[in-house]
């Protein structure tokens, strides 16, 4: 190929074309700035194609002739390992800001320290019981105390409606955040579908779609937010999202997922893949922290209050059944008692049998046995005859070692036997659980063939924080609230205050409930509530500073850095400059050649 006249020419117009294309790149960026998302763009130029000899006349050349420059491509300056890291951090640090979040609504549920906090609430019922063992038959103080009673239930209840309120608002922000996921993750589908159309229109995959990618790519940052996902590059331009490993976009199609009724419990849909049906386990972003507050962290702190809750309502009301009113009559609960199983031994008591008599006398041997859960050990000096513990303080040690178990001496099928009961559970799905051990005690009392009977309450008992209640006739009969106990002979007279020092004494027992007091118990799990929220707090903190180093990361490598950009304005002005003045000196050569070349003797 010869060498053309017009090769300048075209050589310096490439030259300009090549400088004005670079000129508008550093322009777009420079304008983008200050654009949140923006990825600062770069020119890629190469040497265009040169022009190979030998030609017609002349075999020999030293070399080829180059033709100028060209655009090869205009590329975006990312790091995908940086991306990797930011939606990960990015999910981690939603995580602990929706925990942390959360946790401040359930502070303000439990409003502790206050004076209207249920830690006061109980020391005023406690001390309305000792102010009442003072004057047994004051009717003022009955009232009191009776009002006393009555602002701790409301309490609780409101407990219970606030815990349940908070699990429908996480279920509606769930809803809002699958639905913006789904929104999101369709939006990327279809930018996909526009990178993949632009791209392939280039040569060699030389043509980029560079706003797209970062309008796709704040998507994805957002998806990150809410979502554990993982992102895979394809060889078209386009992406899948993939949570789990089950993409939610991949390539131009998007796999909806939903928010699906749980039908064992409607009160905790979980997250499914509205075609594939397969279930998501979310442990990472919005969605993460908000199943983790509602299926763990709200439970926990639930059941903790329940348990509280149980053992207060069933010691106190144990004590005031055996107790006597000021009218005589005893049998009556101080708070609404709810008995929802029984277990009965199927072997009648030695003759003479009372809560005094010891385990000695009736065979027992020593080792264990399991109530709800909790491990019972009788050691074996409890069963020698000069040590021997009474069967009253087994029951005792029972019922300490549970929250809702109840055992006495029943007669009610004329004889007597050994009953365990279970009053007020944690809610509706707890049941009585009795389990044999080394021991014989099963054996002796013909527990291991145990009659067992359910009651079923109208209306359905809920949990112990709901049903928490005042016995109604205690509102409207002051007379029964029972302040005397049994003096050995039965009623001792109105004047009598045992039943109410006993009450009032459960402030101090510090093996009312696991061990503790119930103040110490209360106490431990509003400090737990604070030391788990401080936790996520802190975990958010740091983790919010470790998105921000990745952010500056990320600017470092792809933010627009315009003292850079002026300087690129100013080489690529003075290259399009310098391609402008050869292209003039090409021309004035051309205009040589064909105006005044040949034109002598003219």
């Amino acid at each position: 190929m010869l060498r053309g006249t017009f090769l300048g020419l075209e050589t310096s117009k490439k030259g300009l074309l090549t400088a004005r294309a670079a000129l508008d790149v550093t322009g777009h960026n420079i304008a983008n700035a200050n654009t949140e998302g923006y990825s600062r763009q770069r020119v890629n130029i190469s040497a265009s194609d040169p022009l190979s000899f030998p030609g017609a006349f002349v075999t020999i050349r030293p070399g080829q002739v180059g033709t100028g420059a060209t655009v090869t491509s205009i590329t975006r300056i990312r790091s995908i390992f940086i991306e990797s890291q930011l939606h990960q951090e990015n999910g981690r640090s939603t995580l602990y800001q929706t925990m942390s979040d959360a946790y401040i609504r359930v502070e303000d549920i439990f409003n502790e320290p206050s004076e209207n906090g249920l830690n006061s609430l109980m020391d005023n019922f406690f001390n309305a019981w000792e102010d009442l063992s003072n004057d047994p038959e004051s009717a003022s103080t009955r009232t009191n105390l009776a009002q006393a009673g009555l602002a701790m239930t409301e309490f609780v209840n409101e407990q219970d409606r606030r815990l349940d309120r908070e699990v429908m608002n996480i279920n509606e922000q769930l809803q809002d955040r699958v639905d913006r996921l789904n929104q999101l993750n369709s939006q990327i589908a279809v930018i996909n579908k526009q990178i993949i159309q632009i791209e392939s229109g280039g040569d060699n995959g030389q043509m980029k779609a560079n706003d797209l990618m970062d309008q796709r790519d704040r998507m994805i940052e957002e998806v990150s937010n809410i979502i554990n996902a993982r992102v895979q590059f394809n060889n078209d331009g386009s992406v899948s999202v993939l949570v789990q490993g089950h993409p939610m976009v991949s390539g131009v199609d998007f796999h909806e997922i939903r928010l699906q009724q749980n039908q064992q419990d409607l009160t905790r849909p979980y997250i499914e893949f509205s075609k594939s049906r397969i279930r998501l386990d979310i442990r990472s972003g919005e969605l993460g922290g908000m199943l983790q507050m509602r299926d763990v962290e709200l439970p926990t702190v639930r059941l903790e209050q329940e348990k509280l809750v149980t053992a207060f309502t069933n010691r106190v009301n144990k004590l005031h059944i055996a107790g006597y009113g000021l009218d005589g009559l005893q049998g009556r609960s101080f708070f609404t008692d709810y008995r929802t199983e029984q277990y009965g031994g199927s072997t009648a008591l030695p003759a003479g049998t009372t809560l005094d008599t010891t385990l000695d006398q009736l065979g027992f041997t020593s080792g264990d046995f399991f109530i709800q859960g909790q491990r019972i050990e009788i050691t074996p000096g409890e069963v020698l005859a000069s040590t021997a513990i009474t069967l009253g303080d087994l029951f005792q040690r029972i019922e300490q070692a549970t929250q809702d178990v109840r055992v006495s001496i029943d007669g009610s099928l004329g004889f007597d036997r050994v009953v365990f009961e279970q009053y007020n559970p944690v809610d509706a799905d707890t049941t009585l659980k009795i389990k044999d051990g080394s021991s014989n005690f099963f054996e002796q009392l013909g527990l291991d063939n145990a009659t067992h009977q359910t009651f079923f309450l109208d209306p359905p008992y809920r949990n112990s924080l709901a049903n928490f209640g005042l016995n109604p006739q205690v509102l409207s009969d002051l007379d029964s609230i029972a302040a005397a106990g049994d003096d050995g002979t039965g009623f001792p007279g109105p004047g009598d205050n045992r039943t109410a020092l006993a009450i009032a004494d459960l402030r101090n027992d510090n093996k009312a409930l696991l061990n503790s007091s119930f103040g110490e118990y209360y106490q431990g799990l509003v400090s737990s509530i604070g030391a788990t929220a401080l936790t996520a707090q802190r975990s958010h903190t740091t983790q919010t500073l470790v998105v921000e180093q990745l952010v500056e990361r990320r600017l470092e490598i792809s933010g627009v850095n315009l003292d850079e950009e002026a300087v690129n304005i100013v080489k690529y002005q003075s290259a399009y400059e310098a391609n402008a003045r050869a292209l003039n000196v090409v021309d004035e050569v051309l205009d040589l050649i064909v105006n005044r070349l040949g034109t002598v003797g003219r």
